[in-house]
């Protein structure tokens, strides 16, 4: 992706309807940080029912993904 490309107005349609308007960059940094805390709230539901987090993301303390 391109620099030009990456604040290039991008959109997010709910149901057909626009719900927000913001470059393409802002919405993958979403996405990207979304993921992350998706990841904490995993690591926070499975470790104390004594699981282990599995490498989903990348590598994790519990599953090195090797």
């Amino acid at each position: 992706m391109d620099e030009a490309c990456w604040h290039k107005k991008a959109q997010l349609l709910i149901e057909g309807k626009l719900y927000r308007e913001a470059p393409a960059g802002e919405f993958l940094w979403y996405i990207f940080f979304d993921a992350i805390h998706h990841r904490g709230q995993l690591s926070t539901y499975i470790r104390p029912m004594g699981g282990q987090v599995p490498a989903i993301y990348g590598p994790s303390g519990d599953d090195p993904g090797v």
